[in-house]
């Protein structure tokens, strides 16, 4: 409490009060004698407040008739409490209407005449008054026998019946609706609720454009707009941030929702699978949120492999329901029986549905790998020189050339090493037989399939040695 008596400015520091248009001071006074002035008032600039310096709506009369050089604006107090007290509720925030981010420094106190007290002085910000919000929810149906309910937080506001207008031509009505409150659009919820079908068998269905929330109009399509009851092809009706405006089956569009739908991204960017395994499993991964329905958009795209005879050509959707996090995308793989090197394809991730973000990488190559034993390969030739016939037989398991030689008194088997092994860095094929080494006996010019080389087998005595060469045969 303050008291002062006589001729007296006083003041209270404030510390660091910034005035909005809902600001007021409350106070108590009372005078044991009315005299020349009794006011209050505040400083926006932390200058003289008696000198006549700060304007006149920071002064406030309450008692006494004076004036000083800048005049003083009046206000009324309540009834007198049983003490004697009166009090006033002074509103700062509409007398300084186009400065009302003026931060308060002192509250002064001006008395004259007899004692004066200022008790329970305190500045505050009321909640401004509650004001009326105009809803507009522009829609249209297919039959005119459909049904919306407008839901504000939670609560059904209004329904409107047979909606009218041209669903497929975007012809839409507008349904007005006035709440007794302020409306955040994330509060707004428009439900469909009679789904079915007319007498006559046609299928009712809603087409909302959006909400408009006191002249601001927000978009059904938005990125931030969850729906329930939205059929997409290929997905069917799951909840999901879709960005479309139908509603195909009883569900709601949530405007303003702060779902989390997340990113999603392939887990690999190589893979294998063995030839004989039937199938590839390519992972998917969503982080960063798993709020309702996203589906990612896959396709398959040939390499050394080649769909429909090395893998199954495919595209589609992989769908992760509300809380799902990983999932696969399944390819499948063929199985020829015939030996062959390791051949790629691609799985190629394009965009998704639902609101969610598609992160890198966004390709997998997949290696099939064989696991086929190697045929062995047979040729003839007169691989000693002496005239007559010989055979030769690779294995490529092995790694050895067997040569059966005629010398007139039957056949001998030989095995002639000091070749390559097969395996992964080699696989010969397309054998040639000549004397490319121009001692009178057999050669064998072979290409190996895995580096696309070619390499001449050049037999002399019991070994055979491997030269690689640069040019393949004609």
């Amino acid at each position: 409490m303050l008291t002062q008596t006589g001729v007296v400015y006083q003041s209270l520091p404030v510390p660091s009060y910034t005035v909005t248009s809902s600001s007021v001071l409350e106070l108590e006074f009372k005078a044991d004698a009315i005299g020349y002035l009794h006011a209050v008032g505040w400083d926006v600039d932390d200058t003289p407040w008696n000198d006549g310096s700060q304007p006149s709506n920071t002064k406030f009369r309450s008692a006494g008739a004076g004036v000083l050089p800048n005049s003083y604006q009046s206000v009324a107090g309540g009834a007198p409490a049983s003490d004697g007290y009166v009090k006033y509720v002074v509103p700062i925030g509409a007398a300084l209407s186009g400065s009302s981010t003026a931060t308060l420094t002192r509250i002064f106190f001006n008395t004259s005449g007899g004692a004066s007290s200022f008790r329970n002085v305190v500045l505050k910000d009321f909640p401004p008054p509650t004001r009326p919000s105009t809803l507009e929810v522009r829609a249209a149906g297919v039959t005119g026998e459909e049904e919306l309910e407008l839901v504000i937080g939670g609560q059904v506001a209004a329904t409107f019946s047979n909606i009218g207008g041209n669903a497929y031509a975007g012809d839409f009505q507008s349904l007005f609706h006035t709440f007794a409150a302020p409306v955040d659009i994330g509060d707004v919820v428009v439900r469909y609720v009679n789904d079915g079908n007319t007498a006559g068998g046609v299928d009712r269905n809603v087409r909302i454009d959006g909400v408009g929330v006191d002249g601001v109009f927000h978009e059904a399509e938005a990125v931030d707009v969850f729906s329930t009851g939205t059929w997409l092809e290929g997905i069917g009706v799951m909840p999901g941030l879709w960005q479309q405006e139908w509603l195909h089956t009883n569900g709601d569009l949530q405007f303003g929702s702060a779902a989390a739908p997340g990113v999603l991204a392939l887990g690999t960017a190589l893979a294998s699978v063995n030839e004989s395994a039937g199938t590839a499993s390519i992972p998917v991964v969503r982080t960063g949120g798993s709020d309702g329905t996203v589906a990612l958009r896959y396709t398959t795209a040939n390499a050394a492999a080649i769909a429909g005879s090395d893998f199954a050509e495919g595209s589609g959707w992989v769908i992760f329901g509300p809380g799902d996090t990983s999932k696969s995308i399944i390819v499948g793989i063929t199985s020829d029986k015939t030996y062959e090197p390791s051949e790629t394809f691609q799985v190629i991730v394009e965009h998704a549905l639902g609101g969610a973000a598609v992160n890198a990488p966004h390709a997998v190559t997949v290696a099939i790998l064989d696991d086929d034993e190697p045929e062995g390969k047979v040729a003839a030739g007169d691989f000693n020189g002496d005239h007559r016939p010989d055979g030769l037989y690779f294995d490529p398991a092995a790694g050895t050339l067997s040569v059966v030689a005629d010398l007139g008194l039957g056949y001998d088997q030989s095995v002639w090493g000091n070749l390559p092994s097969a395996g992964a860095a080699f696989h010969w094929t397309d054998f040639t037989v000549g004397d490319f080494h121009g001692d009178g006996r057999d050669d064998v010019l072979v290409r190996n399939s895995v580096d696309d080389t070619w390499s001449l087998i050049v037999g002399e005595s019991s070994v055979f040695h491997v030269v690689p060469v640069d040019v393949a045969p004609a």
